[in-house]
Parts: structure tokens; C-alpha cells; sequence
């Protein structure tokens, strides 16, 4: 019997090492586990903010589009003509910009007072206030009657009020922001034109191509607000960016912030 106890003591022996290496080697797979666990969630983060990074560029970029396309729409209404600097713009073409962008931001016109014919009377001071909108403090105003085929604009200078009609019929276009291009608080764009459609449905029927781009400079001014500084012709085949640094940005920005007095009224 002691032969046998004596025989058994050294097989728990070699047993005991054994259990303690099985119970070093838990501590070291359970920090493992948790170092690729850790792995894995900032793989997943990352993952995720980047989608929702390209998620919400993407948006915001339709978003902005609409926006900016809002801004230069009156002046694609009346397809106005490139020009440099607003100080070089007809004044005619002002009129009708103010017009149109008076228009464009009062559907409900109900408090104004409206004749027979359906014509509202505007006061000239309402226009000037949508001009300086659009074009900035230094656009030349010279108040007149303009002769337009989509639209009847009467001045009246004994009461220094327009006579505009309620709602124009057609519009000879509407636009579509293609591209835009930023420096500073400099917005650059690629605006298409889009063939003409009725007033009700201004700027929604952005599925038609594009009969023509051009290249409109805008300057922020203010939250939410900018003024279309110049309008110019795309070269062949070139890009917003390429237009922008053919151009220059320096001699189009300086016409609005060098500007010490805006321009006179008559």
C-alpha cells in the first residue's frame, strides 16, 4: 500500500504544470479578442463616417445647386448678355432682371393693388430692392418702360411705379446648375440653359438638355445671400475651373468690393 502511494504522487506532479500553462494561456487570448474586437469597431466606425460623409456631400451639393440656380434665374429668364462687370450691363437689362426677380420672389402678389387687366403696381423702390438682390449695390438703375416679348414692363414716372402683370404665360428659359467651382467666397458655375416652358413650372424640368451653357461668377455677400458679378461664354471644351483661371477671379471681385459709393438711380 505505501508502494502505491508513494508511485501516484508523482503523476499529480506532471499534472499540476500542465493546468497552470492551460490557465497562463486565457489572459493572452482574451487580450486578443479584445485588441481585434477593437479593430473591428474602429474599422466599422471609419467606414461609416465616410459613407455618411459621401452621403451628405452629395446631398448638400444638390442642395447648394438648387440654391445657386435660384440666385442666377432671373437672369437666365431674360437670357441676358455676357458681361464683365455690372457697371458695363445694360440698363435695360437691369430693369428686367429686377423685374424678374421681383416676380420670381413674390407668387402671392395680393398686396398690391391690381387693375382690370390683371396688372399689379409696384412701387420702383420694390424693384431696386430686387436689383441690389441680384446685382449688387452698384448696378446702374435708370427707371423706364421696357419693350419685352415675354413680358410688359410700364413705367410710370409721375408716381415712380411699374405696372407688371400678375402672371407671364412662358418663360423664355429656365436654368439648371451643371457645375460649380469655389475660391474663397467666390462661386464659379456652370449654368444650362434649359428650353423654354410655362411659368407655373419654372426651373423643374431638369430632365431636357441644356440648349446652352454659360459661366456665371457669383460673390457671397452674405449668408444665404450673392450677387452675380458676370456672366461670360464657355470657351470650347473648357471647364468651369478653366474658365476661372483664364479669367481671373481678382479684376471681377474688385468691381463689387472696391466700390465705395453705389451707383446713382434715376
Amino acid at each position: 500500500m505505501a508502494k502505491q502511494d508513494i508511485s501516484s504522487k508523482p503523476v499529480q506532479a506532471e499534472a499540476a504544470p500542465a493546468t497552470a500553462q492551460k490557465r497562463s494561456f486565457r489572459p493572452r487570448a482574451l487580450v486578443l479578442g479584445v485588441i481585434t474586437l477593437l479593430f473591428a469597431l474602429v474599422g466599422l466606425v471609419t467606414t461609416v463616417v465616410w459613407l455618411v460623409g459621401l452621403i451628405g456631400n452629395a446631398v448638400n451639393n444638390t442642395w447648394e445647386k438648387q440654391a445657386l440656380a435660384e440666385v442666377v434665374e432671373p437672369l437666365v429668364i431674360i437670357d441676358v448678355p455676357a458681361y464683365e462687370s455690372v457697371n458695363y450691363l445694360d440698363e435695360v437689362e437691369v430693369i428686367r432682371a429686377g423685374v424678374w426677380q421681383f416676380l420670381l420672389d413674390h407668387p402671392d402678389t395680393s398686396s398690391y393693388q391690381e387693375d382690370s387687366f390683371g396688372n399689379i403696381t409696384v412701387p420702383q423702390s420694390d424693384i431696386e430692392a430686387s436689383i441690389r438682390q441680384i446685382l449688387g449695390e452698384h448696378a446702374n438703375i435708370h427707371h423706364q418702360s421696357v419693350e419685352d416679348s415675354y413680358l410688359s414692363i410700364v413705367y410710370d414716372e409721375e408716381n415712380q411705379v411699374y405696372y407688371l402683370p400678375t402672371t407671364p404665360s412662358v418663360l423664355p428659359y429656365s436654368c439648371e446648375v451643371l457645375n460649380i467651382s469655389k475660391n474663397m467666397n467666390i462661386y464659379t458655375l456652370e449654368v444650362g440653359y434649359i428650353p423654354p416652358g410655362p411659368f407655373w413650372d419654372v426651373g423643374r424640368h431638369l430632365d431636357e438638355t441644356p440648349q446652352k451653357t454659360m459661366i456665371y461668377t457669383l460673390q457671397k455677400v452674405d449668408t444665404d445671400q450673392y450677387v452675380v458679378l458676370s456672366v461670360a461664354f464657355p470657351t470650347t471644351e473648357s471647364t468651369v475651373s478653366q474658365v476661372e483661371a483664364q479669367e481671373g477671379l481678382t479684376s471681377d471681385t474688385n468691381q463689387y468690393n472696391d466700390a465705395a459709393t453705389a451707383a446713382p438711380i434715376s
